[in-house]
């Protein structure tokens, strides 16, 4: 089964979890910073990315139970687009790596732009003031 999907929002990111953003040219894995080392040792071949560069890390072949599950989901989300697989990024909060990451989190609000809620609701009132 695969795991339950988040809302796109940093402060729904739990500190010792892994998780995958599929943002469509490009797949993400950000590596929370009290992820447990087995975890990181299983996908990564590292215990820590500390003092890595999280980006140049490849996930390998899976070996244990944990690492074909997350296998298992990336694949399923290359089948879903078409048999397209794009190389899956690996970022960390370690050193703010995860900017490009949290960029992408369409729930947050930025001092720029309205969260995605926001922007639904202005668009609602946008066309509730245009119909009447």
């Amino acid at each position: 089964l695969p795991p339950p999907t988040v809302t796109l929002s940093a402060e729904k990111l739990e500190a010792d979890q892994i998780y995958i953003l599929d943002a469509g040219l490009q797949m993400l894995l950000w590596v929370g910073p009290r992820t447990a080392p087995d975890a990181v040792t299983a996908l990564l071949g590292t215990s820590s990315l500390k003092g890595t560069d999280p980006a140049a890390l490849d996930l390998r072949e899976p070996e244990t139970a944990f690492a074909k599950n997350v296998d298992s989901i990336i694949r399923s989300l290359g089948t879903q687009r078409g048999g397209h697989y794009p190389r899956v990024t690996v970022v960390s909060s370690e050193e703010g790596r995860d900017v490009r990451f949290i960029a992408m989190l369409t729930e947050d609000r930025s001092q720029a732009a309205m969260s995605y809620v926001e922007f639904l609701c202005h668009v609602h009132r946008q066309i509730q003031s245009k119909l009447s």
